[in-house]
This record gives C-alpha cells, sequence and structure tokens, in this order.
C-alpha cells in the first residue's frame, strides 16, 4: 500500500489551521472521513492485489478468510473482495451459493460460506491459489498514517475541506473545495493507470 508518511494527528492539526469553521470536528469524524476516502480509493481506483496458495488451509472443501496472510495495516478481506479462485491453475466461476450448488457441475465455480470461500466441485486439486484486492484497516486511532501517496495528500485535504463546510452549512465552501476534490480525483486515476504499467500491478 501507499503511506504518505503523514499520522492522522498531522493531517487534522493542518487541516483545523486551513479551515475556517466556528465548530470543532471531533477526531472519530475525521478519522471516519479519512477511512472512508481510503477504502473508496482503494476500492475502486488503487486496486492493490494480493495472492496467496492456500492449498494447506483447506478444511475439505472450503478456506477462511482468517486464512490469508493480511499485513498489520491491511483491512481484512471479505467475499466482496476476492477477485480470483484457482485450483491447479484453471479459474473458478465466482457465484452465490444457491447458484453454486445448482449449477456446479456445469462448471467450478466458488462461493460464500461462513467466513470463507467453499469450492464445488471438490476434486482435491494439488493447488488452491486466491486473489484479493488489498485495502487499508480501518482507523481506529490518530496515530495511524494515511495510506495515500505523499504527493496526493492534497487530493484528501480537499476532501476534507469539503466535508468540514458541509459540516458547518458553508454551502459555497463546501461546493469550492468538492469540486476541487473532484478535479484532482481524475489527475489521481490517470496517476494511478500510469504508476501501475510502469510496476506491472
Amino acid at each position: 500500500m501507499f503511506n504518505s508518511g503523514m499520522t492522522v494527528a498531522n493531517f487534522i492539526t493542518a487541516l483545523n489551521s486551513e479551515v475556517d469553521i466556528s465548530q470543532t470536528i471531533s477526531d472519530s469524524t475525521i478519522l471516519r472521513w479519512v477511512s472512508s476516502l481510503e477504502q473508496l480509493l482503494y476500492d475502486d481506483i488503487i486496486r492493490f492485489e494480493k495472492g496467496q496458495d492456500v492449498t494447506d488451509d483447506l478444511d475439505n472443501d472450503a478456506f477462511l478468510f482468517s486464512d490469508l496472510d493480511v499485513g498489520a495495516n491491511e483491512q481484512a478481506p471479505d467475499f466482496g473482495d476476492v477477485l480470483k479462485v484457482f485450483c491447479d491453475g484453471v479459474e473458478l466461476t465466482k457465484s452465490g451459493p444457491i447458484a453454486g450448488f445448482q449449477f456446479h457441475t456445469d462448471k467450478q465455480i466458488y462461493c460464500e460460506t461462513s467466513g470463507g470461500i467453499k469450492i464445488y466441485p471438490f476434486d482435491s486439486p494439488a493447488e488452491v491459489y486466491v486473489m484479493w484486492r488489498v485495502k487499508p484497516k480501518i482507523k481506529t486511532a490518530t496515530s495511524e498514517y494515511i495510506y495515500m501517496p505523499y504527493e496526493w495528500i492534497d487530493l484528501v485535504f480537499a476532501k476534507l475541506r469539503g466535508e468540514c463546510y458541509k459540516l458547518a452549512n458553508d454551502d459555497s465552501q463546501a461546493a469550492k473545495w468538492l469540486a476541487d476534490y473532484n478535479a484532482q480525483l481524475e489527475s489521481f486515476k490517470v496517476w494511478v493507470e500510469e504508476h501501475q504499467k510502469r510496476f506491472g500491478e
């Protein structure tokens, strides 16, 4: 993941010095805004991927999300974060549990089970490999870092300035900063695409 090197605490200090509103916005609100923005950007734009061989973690025809090697600052994946599942190099089809049960004789599929992934039909493959989308964990403390490239930290500032002014009912300032955020977001999409081309992600 990217790391700006800036903690939420330092971000809040800078934000408070820049936003001219009378009311105080709680640290928990800022943490929520930063976390939700990170989740959105990583899910829709940054789209980092991670993969793991889970063959040794199989319990018959299933494996658990808790078996996946998740970094200390990463959000534990759920079914929506799973991108691909392979059995012996063959990509399985993603399915809901009912369709999976009904149609698993037509093709090999995977679906969600309690806390993990279930594979139909299960033919004791030699290797099962899963890929998922990586996102930062939800923040709970201002000592945590903001997981954005430092050169794009102003995108986060623009978004949160807009949120602050929106909360203060200053619609013109809110619109100004949210428009600035949207403009930066389009440039950020191009930057991420070029970054992924360079590094083969």
